[in-house]
């Protein structure tokens, strides 16, 4: 089975707020990733710096580095930056159990991101919490469309 690929993307993140969580806060230090990705170390630290003294960064290692990490946060914000959202794609042969539970998540995914509209709208509050729980609603809603294309219907066992 694949391995699960973490985003902590939100849609008020920049780019370099996006490199610099997975550079410092990723599965690997900037020291281990070294080896990992042939990178060196202050590169991967400059790239995540703001102004004059962030770098740029190597896009032939963008890939590896993701995959090293176990991130797609990067990813997911250059695609929210084009307007386009980008979800994983579903792996074939996922129990029933699994099935209904991302149902379920999603589900309950809605209900939040309803509630942080609904106090947006009531009472101001913060514009940042609703526009992020939208996107993971969009997100979540296109990866349930995707097993629905795949013909995987979900059976209760009553």
């Amino acid at each position: 089975m694949a391995k699960k690929l973490l985003s902590r993307f939100r849609p008020s993140m920049t780019l370099t707020d996006c490199l610099w969580l997975c550079v410092n806060r990723g599965k690997y230090t900037p020291g281990q990733l070294v080896d990992k990705i042939d990178y060196s170390e202050s590169s991967l630290k400059r790239a995540s710096l703001d102004g004059d003294s962030g770098a740029g960064f190597n896009l032939r290692k963008l890939i590896p580095f993701m995959n090293a990490q176990g991130e797609t946060t990067i990813l997911d914000f250059l695609n929210y930056s084009m307007g386009q959202i980008s979800i994983p794609i579903p792996k074939s042969g996922r129990s029933k159990k699994d099935r209904m539970k991302s149902a379920n998540d999603f589900q309950r995914l809605t209900t939040d991101a309803i509630s942080a509209l609904n106090e947006y709208n009531d009472k101001g509050s913060s514009q940042e919490k609703a526009i992020d729980m939208l996107h993971q609603v969009m997100k979540g809603a296109v990866e349930l469309m995707e097993e629905v294309k795949k013909g995987n219907q979900i059976e209760l066992d009553l």
